[in-house]
């Protein structure tokens, strides 16, 4: 088992999976309740590995900083003349990825609770639940570019259907822009996939036949370390650039690299390839919400860490203000949309816009402090945005509408509710103490930093304050419509649908409350796993 403790994160979802189309189960709560089961499994998994190797992930010091790998030889086929090409099925967890295992693990379970609230085909949802899962920790486990292009891809289809089938009135509308925007950035990252893959022949050729991985045969694959590894032989090379990569010229990975950072920011997304998130959102079921949040925009940020700077590092170092440019835009931009929003579930999805534009300008300061912010901000943004859609979810189902005008003095009738939204909303505005502080500290220490050195322009992180300013506007302004005031309701029916919490919304927003409470008083949980791998990256670009 300790061998493929890895694998083991991936196959108990797909497992589950595969388990309810096969099955015949026909009882609606012993579905729910198995799907619950499989999720605290995989859960159970996760904290047993950080319990045990906590220590040595805060001590990497070896190859590539992976604590933990799983590598062999999946196929190989041949490309005429140039010679073979190796796809590995390559796992490995390390202070990048394991803070966003972790947050994995959480959400879905928190989403496996509010499941319980699907009751129609339900046995489908279940399967495409657990499938989407395998497909999530897969895509943040892969440290093969094909592997994770798989995984990547295996999101769609599940999320496509999710909010298609079971999501609200404009479910089909929703669900189609969704695999639209998706399914085109899915092509971007594989259009730059093969032409990295093709310019390694020709380099093959070239600068790196003396290469040792070349004579043993690594070269003609997909392996995100031997693709950095390249690119410091081909720094050291007699040959220039366009000698050394033939045919594939300099201009040609210049647009394989905007080609990838465009496919993951469409899954970030950044403005403006946004327009999908607030209609997926507004129509998605509470738990399917929750997931895409938390998880799912998660991984376009993390591909830009894992596969983008380390593959493209000289035209990432050349492009570090443009990349601030976009995320200060989407902050400023997505802030004052979230303030002219009057559907709460619209509103959090633009903030969501605006706080995933700090992960951007903490990869444009890159420096210690900015990339340790942004891995940080997408685990705390993870926790938070997982309650909100929690919240907007909760006065949906009692009533049907999310029109913020529609509420008045909430407080005298749902307390509880009234608390975990006030807790919500002040860690989604950065209040110290919860995780949000120290995520957009660090980014703006680090973006500071940047612009002191002679980097990125100064204005970008004092743009960057600004949409703190509106978070807190547009929070607080909220918080009053719907909360503060006499109590009214613009239908008088829905006063006795107006009831406060019940106990598994109360635990789940407790859980999450908790977690962004535990990483906001000690950051080091997350910094000290994650600062000797992000420093070692650093390094490691810096070299070439």
């Amino acid at each position: 088992m300790a061998n493929h403790l890895l694998s083991s994160l991936v196959l108990i979802p797909l497992i589950g999976s595969l388990l309810f189309l096969i099955l015949p189960l026909k009882q609606e709560r012993a579905i729910q309740w198995l799907n619950l089961g499989f999720s605290l499994l995989l859960f159970i998994l996760i904290a047993f590995i950080g319990i045990s190797e906590y220590q040595n992930l805060q001590e990497l010091s070896k190859y590539g900083d992976v604590l933990l790998i799983e590598k062999w030889e999946w196929f190989r086929f041949s490309v005429g003349s140039f010679g073979e090409v190796s796809i590995d099925y390559f796992l490995g967890l390390d202070g990048i990825n394991f803070p966003l295992i972790i947050l994995s693990g959480v959400i879905l379970v928190i989403g496996a609770i509010f499941s319980f609230e699907i009751k129609n085909q339900v046995k489908g949802y279940m399967a495409l639940y657990q499938l989407i899962s395998a497909a999530i920790i897969g895509s943040f486990l892969a440290l093969d570019f094909f592997l994770f292009y798989l995984f990547f891809e295996f999101m769609l289809l599940p999320m496509f259907f999710l909010i298609g089938i079971w999501g609200g009135p404009r479910r089909e509308y929703a669900s189609i822009k969704f695999f639209i925007y998706t399914l085109f950035g899915s092509l971007f990252i594989l259009a730059a996939m093969i032409i990295l893959n093709i310019s390694t022949f020709d380099m093959g050729k070239t600068a790196l036949e003396s290469a040792s991985f070349l004579e043993e045969g690594l070269i003609h694959g997909f392996n995100l370390f031997e693709y950095s590894d390249q690119n410091s032989i081909l720094k050291n090379s007699p040959l220039d650039a366009k000698s050394a990569y033939g045919f594939w010229s300099e201009s040609i990975r210049y647009w394989a690299f905007w080609a990838l950072i465009l496919g993951f920011m469409i899954k970030l997304p950044a403005v403006p390839l946004h327009t999908w998130l607030p209609d997926a959102h507004v129509e998605a079921p509470t738990p399917v919400s929750i997931i895409l949040a938390a998880l799912l925009l998660k991984i376009g940020a993390y591909g830009i860490i894992r596969i983008a700077l380390p593959v493209f590092p000289d035209i990432f170092m050349n492009s570090l203000t443009v990349l601030g440019i976009i995320g200060v835009i989407s902050i400023v931009y997505g802030g004052m949309n979230a303030l002219a929003m009057k559907d709460l579930k619209k509103m959090i999805a633009y903030s969501s816009v605006s706080h995933i534009g700090f992960v951007l300008l903490g990869l444009a300061a890159f420096n210690i402090e900015g990339l340790i912010g942004a891995n940080y901000q997408l685990v705390s943004h993870g926790l938070i945005s997982a309650m909100l859609f929690i919240l907007a979810g909760v006065i949906y189902r009692r009533t049907g509408s999310r029109d913020i005008s529609h509420y008045s003095g909430l407080n005298a009738k749902m307390p509880i509710y009234a608390s975990f939204t006030l807790l919500a909303f002040l860690a989604g505005m950065g209040l110290p103490g919860f995780s949000g502080f120290i995520a957009e500290v660090l980014i703006l220490i680090g973006a500071f930093g940047a612009s002191m050195q002679n980097g990125i322009s100064i204005w970008l992180p004092i743009l960057g304050l600004l949409g703190i300013f509106i978070s807190a506007a547009y929070f607080l302004w909220t918080m009053q419509r719907m909360f503060f005031g006499k109590f009214s309701l613009i239908n008088s029916s829905w006063v006795e649908k107006i009831k406060d919490l019940e106990n598994y919304e109360k635990f789940s927003l407790m859980a999450l409350v908790f977690f962004a409470l535990l990483i906001g008083i000690f950051p080091s949980l997350i910094i000290d796993i994650s600062e000797i791998s992000i420093q070692n990256l650093i390094n490691q670009i810096q070299l070439k």
